[in-house]
């Protein structure tokens, strides 16, 4: 379950019974992902799995970070099927503007191509942009949030 933060209370009891089976009669492995920075201490999914423990139910947590340059260098010189010496420098506005999110960065290289900051040059035959045009351009909160 994606964005377990924005779960109401309701949905959350839910995931509470369902796997806190006392019982032991039911079998059920479940991700769940939320967003660290708008879940704190008093937030009901932190309560949420601090009853699970108490119950013990095994939990995993994981906590992943944005990528680093090279990281983002590599997704893009593998969309745009370029060198990565070539796309660096758009990588490192685009890791500047998502801070290195996987998925924004590929929402962003689409925003890009939508918007024709970015686009195939048949002439030139590779994809080209402008860094100093996308550097102006901003990227919606919903992609760097």
């Amino acid at each position: 379950l994606d964005d377990l933060q924005w779960a109401d209370s309701a949905s959350l009891d839910v995931l509470q019974h369902i796997l806190s089976d006392i019982k032991g009669e039911s079998c059920v492995f479940m991700i769940g992902s939320f967003r660290s920075n708008e879940v704190n201490e008093d937030h009901p999914v932190t309560t949420l799995m601090n009853s699970l423990e108490r119950c013990n139910v095994r939990l995993s947590r994981l906590h992943l970070d944005g990528m680093d340059i090279e990281g983002v260098n590599h997704i893009i010189s593998d969309a745009l099927g370029t060198f990565p010496r070539i796309c660096k420098p758009l990588s490192q506005l685009v890791l500047r503007k998502t801070k290195g999110n996987p998925l924004f960065v590929l929402e962003c290289l689409r925003s890009l191509v939508d918007r024709d900051l970015l686009h195939y040059s048949i002439r030139e035959r590779r994809w080209v942009w402008d860094t100093d045009i996308i550097s102006r351009v901003e990227i919606t909160d919903d992609v760097c949030e």
